[in-house]
């Protein structure tokens, strides 16, 4: 089934390094057209090689990922923000 549009959303997590990348990639994997999946954190650090290693492992590359501050994503696009 196809949705009319797509969500937009936001997955925060205070370094930006792992767990919201990681919920970006499943989300781009299991929502494609369905959602529009964005991560940042409050205090980006990088991408940590362990996660970036689990998830190939999934089928999910996270290579070219880079971690983000929230300051950098345009709020105006966000409709849904999920913390973790």
């Amino acid at each position: 089934m196809k949705a009319d549009k797509t969500t937009s959303v936001l997955f925060l997590c205070a370094r930006n390094s792992c767990r919201s990348q990681m919920a970006k990639g499943f989300a781009w994997q299991m929502g494609t057209g369905v959602i529009e999946a964005h991560s940042a954190g409050t205090n980006p650090v990088g991408i940590y090689p362990r996660g970036v290693q689990v998830m190939r492992e999934a089928g999910i590359d996270l290579s070219p990922y880079s971690s983000r501050s929230v300051e950098a994503i345009d709020h105006d696009r966000i409709e849904l923000v999920v913390t973790l």
